[in-house]
């Protein structure tokens, strides 16, 4: 009867163990947000993976910007750490800044590219305004006509750089080279802003 009541005790004891790993699963995937914390943070600490913050993004139905907030509830995908080991704040001590998380380090590359965007778009814009205005010198130099052509059609700019190459190149490649800048500046500038909301910290 002895054996027979400490195989009851020890299957018992195996059932309660199991059914509470199975709770601690079902609890580990769902993440409450917390204050400071973003979704690659978020990614990093219970996936392992920084670079799996659009899994979450996409299991959540979040869109650009990608904000989150306070306490809300995020479904986290399969393939994540079997088991998170949280250590305790430490009583009465203060903990150091260099221990916690930045809250802003997620944005910090997005920011930067979106400000070499703005930039770069900016010195685009004002490069190809020169250039135009060095080519209306040109043609107007030539001939008012021509001036006018140039400014009010800008296929004429076409002819008269073919007939006047070598007074006119130069004005005309510098709008060139503005336009490609200032076209791939935009497209780092929207970029740039599709980024930023990985980043968002919540609030």
């Amino acid at each position: 009867m002895r054996s027979i009541g400490t195989a009851t005790l020890l299957t018992g004891g195996l059932l309660a163990v199991f059914a509470s790993a199975s709770t601690v699963a079902a609890e580990e995937s769902v993440h409450v947000v917390k204050p400071g914390q973003t979704l690659a943070g978020i990614a990093q600490e219970r996936l392992g993976d920084a670079s799996r913050w659009k899994e979450i993004a996409r299991l959540n139905d979040l869109k650009p910007p990608y904000k989150i907030a306070v306490g809300q509830k995020l479904r986290l995908p399969q393939g994540g750490a079997a088991f998170v080991v949280v250590a305790p704040e430490p009583s009465g001590a203060a903990v150091s800044a260099s221990s916690r998380p930045s809250a802003g380090s997620g944005s910090a590359v997005p920011m930067v590219m979106f400000i070499m965007a703005v930039v770069l778009l900016a010195a685009s814009m004002f490069a190809g305004t020169i250039g135009f205005i060095w080519f209306e010198v040109v043609a107007f130099r030539e001939c008012i006509w021509w001036g006018l052509a140039t400014f009010l059609l800008y296929p004429v700019q076409i002819v008269f750089l073919i007939l006047y190459w070598k007074k006119a190149w130069r004005s005309f490649a510098l709008q060139v080279l503005a336009a490609v800048v200032g076209f791939a500046s935009f497209g780092g500038l929207i970029l740039a802003s599709s980024l930023f909301g990985v980043g968002r910290v919540a609030q």
